[in-house]
């Protein structure tokens, strides 16, 4: 029976029943679309919708949370395995925990932090107790939020979450180490200025899972230490061959499946041409800010996640493509490789029957793509590359313009994501493709193949082709499909091509902090009801109608000392002034300041000290009962009398000092 393969995951499984005479050639042009890079078959309508990898920004809660894992470097808020309060020297409920899995197999480590939608920096593990301050959670010498992660290594549990987090109704056991497991412990001192919407929220971008790269297996062809049977060799990867190679292979935990394929072995995947695979992948490009691979993959991966709707994300970040030859399984990612045969037209067997596609239907047509990807520039929201439109392409469609929109949600980097945009429409858009019969010299060609043809039939000069699907046929000739590629498809240059997306700014904008407007202070006085000034007085003016504004708090202290004065407040505000007099003395040097007593829960601040000196005020005569003045005034008036006086001079009423001062004789 033919023999039958072509670049499609298990393709030849499923066509192993079908006879050999229903075969032939429509067979190969029915599968020819396969050919295409995963990328390339969502531009030409190929394929259904994938599935969504994307963020996931809110976290999981419930016990139905299926398990997961990171693969590259990607964000997740994770699933809240334990959040409980707790009391600290006597206070109350002054503590906030949260226990959040990251992974459900270990990770590397955590590479970076949002909070409350915000990127956050952290210091380095404390070497005695392993917590790391977020430092914009730091003032006057309190860490108001703290981290503490454990990569899945961990032996015995959290001594916090077992100790002072544990309650009888919320307890954490010592049981609860979390083997296997990578999780992060917060711990939040819970304060309104530091978290003024409640409880802060969490997105936490993580290092992921290890993987076997045979690139760095020196036993199998490689350079490097790595080895397939001692995983703790193994190290994360962006690479998507890599990724790909662990999943066709199966990842495992401790010697258990976990995900992936179960029962594909080391020879279905030919190491040389894996390794060619994955160091193309790595190979580095020149980008905006220097150089970088040119493909890389990160996601969040669920393990309910189908496989093939996995393989196809992969296949997407390297505008790759799998080939299936007899259960071998071989990657092609990226631009094709180097011809490895040639042919004429002398070696088509014109005695069997040829077909010959020049264009594709309207349905299948695509001049144009927009894409969707997780940005880090964006807080890791999910935003749109700028589209590429091609008016050349509209052109030769009549004018139309046929725009297909993709998600490459294992592509957080802007700049790959617009060399796949382009390279995908470029390779969509060959829609070239014969089907001929060729003799037995061509029986080792397989699958992903290129080779080049001179025809002068058709106008061809070493025009390259790709193998994209192939018959062995009992009498040793062989029957292929072959598709046009061109390498300059995957020509980039980033000073040209390159257009930066318009992201908005990925952090939350703060809530402006309210200060007293025009605050100052001068000296006055509190007058009695003729308006003469009898006490010495502050008075502070501000700027009035403010709103959400319930108060005005002053603090007011003496300069000299720091000596402060009880707190003044006033609540209508729109007033724009107070007088100060409470403990305020003449003739002394103070400061003032001032500060908004908010409505809601907002930010205020207190303004810079004011300074002033206030009037010389002392007590007088108005300032003393009038039965007593009377008193003196009669004593007065019998000293004189005995002293042979006519008249004392009296005391002024403003109580200032009299001009004269009469000495009474001695002995009076």
């Amino acid at each position: 029976m033919p023999f039958f393969s072509a670049i499609a995951a298990s393709i030849s499984t499923f066509f192993a029943g079908i006879t050999a005479a229903s075969i032939g050639t429509f067979l190969l042009k029915t599968v020819a679309s396969f050919g295409l890079s995963a990328l390339a078959q969502k531009l030409a309508g190929k394929r259904g919708k994938s599935q969504d990898f994307s963020v996931r920004g809110q976290i999981g809660r419930g016990a139905d949370i299926p398990q997961a894992f990171i693969v590259g470097e990607f964000a997740t808020a994770g699933t809240l395995t334990f959040a409980n309060t707790a009391d600290e020297g006597g206070k109350p409920s002054v503590l906030m925990y949260w226990a959040i899995t990251l992974s459900d197999l270990p990770l590397s480590s955590i590479s970076g932090l949002w909070v409350n939608g915000e990127k956050r920096t952290f210091g380095p593990s404390g070497a005695a107790d392993g917590w790391s301050q977020v430092n914009e959670f730091t003032a006057g010498g309190t860490e108001y939020l703290r981290m503490r992660f454990y990569d899945g290594t961990q032996t015995i549990a959290d001594d916090e979450l077992t100790g002072i987090a544990s309650s009888a109704e919320r307890p954490w056991l010592a049981s609860a180490v979390g083997h296997g497991k990578a999780f992060v412990v917060m711990r939040a001192y819970l304060n309104s200025d530091m978290f003024q919407n409640g409880f802060p929220s969490f997105l936490f971008v993580v290092r992921g899972i290890a993987f076997y790269n045979p690139a760095r297996d020196a036993t199998v062809g490689g350079l490097g230490p790595q080895r397939w049977n001692t995983p703790s060799t193994w190290e994360p990867s962006q690479n998507p061959a890599v990724q790909l190679y662990n999943v066709l292979r199966g990842i495992r935990y401790n010697g258990e499946w976990f995900y992936g394929l179960q029962d594909v072995s080391a020879a279905q995947l030919p190491v040389d041409h894996w390794i060619g695979q994955i160091r193309k992948c790595a190979t580095e490009v020149t980008g905006t800010d220097g150089p970088e691979p040119q493909f890389r993959a990160s996601g969040e991966l669920p393990v309910g996640a189908e496989i093939v709707g996995v393989i196809e994300s992969l296949l997407d970040a390297c505008n790759g493509r799998l080939s299936d030859a007899g259960g071998v399984y071989k990657l092609f990612a990226g631009a094709v490789d180097v011809p490895v045969m040639s042919l004429t037209d002398d070696e088509v067997m014109s005695t069997s029957g040829q077909s010959f596609t020049p264009f594709f239907g309207l349905s299948d047509t695509v001049n144009g793509i927009s894409g969707k990807y997780p940005s880090p520039a964006a807080g890791w929201q999910t935003e749109t590359a700028p589209p590429l439109y091609r008016p050349d392409y509209e052109a030769q469609d009549g004018g139309r313009r046929l725009l297909v929109d993709v998600s490459l949600d294992f592509v957080p980097y802007a700049e790959q994501v617009q060399r796949l945009m382009k390279s995908a429409l470029n390779e969509a858009r060959r829609a070239r493709r014969h089907t001929l019969h060729l003799p037995p010299k061509y029986w080792p060609l397989e699958p992903g193949d290129v080779v080049t043809w001179t025809s002068a039939r058709n106008g061809y000069v070493e025009k390259q082709f790709r193998v994209d699907g192939m018959i062995d046929l009992a009498d040793g000739d062989v029957v292929v499909d072959l598709t046009e590629v061109d390498p300059a498809d995957y020509d980039f240059n980033t000073a040209t091509d390159f257009e930066a997306p318009a992201i908005p700014g990925s952090s939350v904008q703060p809530i402006t902090v309210q200060d007293v407007g025009d605050f100052d202070v001068f000296a006055s006085s509190i007058p009695d009801s003729t308006g003469v000034g009898r006490r010495p007085a502050i008075r502070a003016v501000w700027t009035g109608d403010i709103p959400d504004v319930r108060a005005v708090k002053f603090e007011t202290r003496v300069e000299a000392t720091g000596r402060d004065l009880p707190p003044s407040l006033i609540e209508t505000v729109g007033a724009g002034e107070i007088y100060i007099s409470d403990g305020v003395l003449p003739l002394t040097e103070y400061e003032v300041r001032a500060k908004f007593i908010p409505e809601a829960q907002q930010p205020t601040a207190w303004t810079g000290w004011k300074t002033v000196t206030t009037s010389d005020i002392r007590f007088g005569a108005a300032d003393i009962d009038t039965s007593i003045t009377d008193a003196i005034a009669d004593a007065q008036a019998e000293i004189a009398e005995m002293a042979g006086i006519k008249a004392l001079p009296t005391l002024p009423a403003t109580g200032e000092k009299p001009d004269q001062i009469v000495m009474l004789p001695d002995g009076v």
